[in-house]
C-alpha cells in the first residue's frame, strides 16, 4: 500500500459524495469519498495519510510538460523489477517511497530505468483517506 502525506485544504459535500482537496507541501491532490458530513471523520487542516494501492499509481513519461489537473506527480525510479507479465516499478515521490505493478510490456517499451523522472497519476477515486497514527 502506498501512502503519501497530506493536509486536507477544502471539503465539499454534495448529494452522498465527499470531494476532499488535500495538499502534499506544494503538489495538490483530491480524494472522493462515498458519505456525507455525517460520515466525514475529518476537518480542514487535518494531517492525513493518503492510501492507495499498487495497481492504481499509473506511470507517464515525464517530457518537461506542465502538470494540469490533480493527483499527478514528478517522481524519479529508483528500482525496476520485471515480470513474466508484471512489473515493479519503485520510484522516491520527494522523501517517500511509492510502488506501482504495471505491464512489463510497457516497462520494456518505455525504457523505464533506474534514475528515469516519471510522472505518477492516480485515480480520485482510489485514494483512501486515513489518520496519521
Amino acid at each position: 500500500m502506498n501512502r503519501i502525506e497530506a493536509v486536507i485544504g477544502e471539503v465539499r459535500f454534495a448529494k452522498g459524495i465527499v470531494l476532499v482537496e488535500l495538499f502534499s507541501d506544494s503538489d495538490k491532490f483530491c480524494s472522493m469519498v462515498i458519505g456525507d458530513k455525517d460520515d466525514f471523520a475529518f476537518a480542514i487542516g487535518d494531517r492525513v495519510d493518503m492510501l492507495f494501492k499498487e495497481t492504481e499509481l499509473e506511470l507517464a513519461e515525464d517530457k518537461g510538460m506542465a502538470l494540469f489537473g490533480t493527483n499527478k506527480f514528478k517522481a524519479t525510479i529508483t528500482s525496476v523489477d520485471i515480470g513474466e507479465v508484471l512489473g515493479i516499478v519503485n520510484m522516491a515521490y520527494k522523501e517517500t517511497e511509492l510502488s506501482a505493478l504495471i505491464p512489463s510490456r510497457w516497462i520494456s517499451q518505455k525504457k523505464v530505468e533506474v534514475g528515469k523522472h516519471i510522472i505518477g497519476l492516480i485515480r480520485t477515486h482510489e485514494i483512501v483517506l486515513s489518520a496519521i497514527t
